[in-house]
């Protein structure tokens, strides 16, 4: 059985905050792009939305000796849609530049988030053999 989606919408976010002149993650990550931006009793959280397009193919064992099936098969691509810092209230923009850089640093999480298609819309698709 195989499954694709298109465009369909994710989120990672972490909260960040100001340890001496440094930014950092709650996971004690320095984030230089935020520099100058979080101030000093700020307790801030980096959103960055995402859209993400794959499928994914099962793998199967079907066929007996002379067809062997094939392994399971999964491709799945991460746009950058837009990154930003928010305090639950107000929402502090970023440059492209900035935003660039932190999708970059926070690609394997980004990776790593769960993206929910919906199984009857237009932007899921799932085909049986």
């Amino acid at each position: 059985m195989k499954t694709s989606w298109s465009n369909v919408a994710g989120q990672f976010s972490i909260e960040v905050y100001l340890d001496g002149d440094v930014v950092r993650d709650t996971d004690d990550k320095e984030l230089k792009p935020l520099e100058g931006i979080v101030k000093l009793d700020d307790a801030l959280e980096l959103v960055i939305d995402f859209r993400s397009s794959g499928y994914h193919e099962s793998a199967s064992m079907y066929g007996g000796p002379d067809n062997l099936g094939w392994p399971e098969d999964y491709a799945d691509e991460r746009l950058l849609e837009s990154a930003y810092l928010t305090d639950g209230k107000t929402e502090t923009k970023l440059t492209q530049a900035q935003q660039d850089q932190l999708f970059a640093l926070y690609s394997d999480q980004i990776d790593e988030v769960e993206v929910e298609a919906d199984n009857d819309g237009p932007e899921y698709e799932r085909e049986d053999d």
